[in-house]
């Protein structure tokens, strides 16, 4: 988790499990995508999820779809 924080504290959008930059993020988005859907499926430990809460807030949504807004000139 403190790896996430890290992640997301350099200025990181929220890691990607497919279509990755890095093997750090790569990583990172296994674990979260894994939390995730063990969230969704009512697995996931009550404590755990309130400690990500917490430390990432926003972590379950993750990621808005579609492409980022072009920079305006």
């Amino acid at each position: 988790m403190a790896e996430l924080v890290d992640f997301r504290a350099e200025g990181h959008d929220w890691p990607r499990h497919h279509d990755y930059e890095s093997e750090r993020e790569h990583t990172l988005g296994v674990w979260i995508h894994v939390q995730r859907y063990k969230r969704r499926r009512g697995e996931l430990d009550p404590v755990k999820a309130k400690a990500l809460d917490e430390a990432v807030p926003g972590w379950q949504a993750g990621r808005t779809r579609g492409r980022p807004p072009r920079p305006r000139l």
